[in-house]
């Protein structure tokens, strides 16, 4: 007997296919828009590298320093982070 034939699957209607090219055309745009690195990524990089400093400064003070100064380097790390936040979530909406 000849070897069965699959059968091929039936073609998808036409309001499921376009449905379904317009999902894969925006994950293709999502993709390559990914890649993109502009002024605001570069300035959230420099950004998190000074809250990354200002986080050391305040560990890394010694054990006898002034806990003010101590919490004025940790409140400064903390600002910076969150405008590192607020930039990136600027340049995602964009």
């Amino acid at each position: 007997a000849p070897p069965a034939v699959a059968e091929s699957e039936p073609d998808l209607p036409q309001p499921a296919e376009r449905t379904l090219r317009q999902i894969l055309q925006e994950l293709r745009n999502q993709r390559s828009g990914m890649g993109d690195f502009n002024a605001l990524m570069l300035g959230a990089v420099a950004l998190q590298a000074i809250a990354l400093i200002c986080l050391a400064g305040a560990i890394f003070m010694p054990p006898k320093g002034d806990l003010d100064l101590m919490l004025r380097w940790l409140g400064t790390a903390i600002i910076v982070q969150l405008t590192t936040i607020a930039i990136l979530l600027f340049s995602r909406a964009r």
